[in-house]
């Protein structure tokens, strides 16, 4: 990338410029990331939202989904497809961001900047 950034200072780029349209395009990949793992990290939450609430209105859906296995499926005769349907309601978001984000997640631009 210091070539890059060398051949936009000699074209008359700013560093500015360089910054918007070579250094943030070359890490969006990694952008992406940090922005999928800052909001599935706390959207799975369970350990601490189980220890401080005991009022069931308040809970989040990983917490509820628990105490739904532990109290009432385990006198249902088979709670398999509550669960189910309940474990992909939370996977949905963290999903439907990372198909949202998909092309900027997998797509790089660092081999069609320089030959040679």
């Amino acid at each position: 990338p210091s070539t890059l950034f060398e051949a936009a200072r000699i074209d008359g780029a700013s560093e500015l410029r360089i910054l918007w349209q070579i250094a943030i395009p070359l890490v969006r990949p990694a952008i992406v990331t940090a922005i999928l793992l800052t909001f599935i990290g706390p959207w799975n939450e369970f350990l601490w939202p189980f220890l401080v609430t005991k009022d069931q209105a308040i809970q989040p859906l990983a917490v509820s989904l628990a105490n739904y296995i532990s109290n009432i499926a385990a006198t249902a005769s088979n709670p398999f497809g509550a669960i189910l349907a309940g474990a992909c309601v939370l996977a949905a978001p963290a999903v439907a961001l990372f198909i949202f984000f998909q092309r900027q997640f997998i797509s790089t631009n660092i081999g069609s900047s320089v030959k040679g």
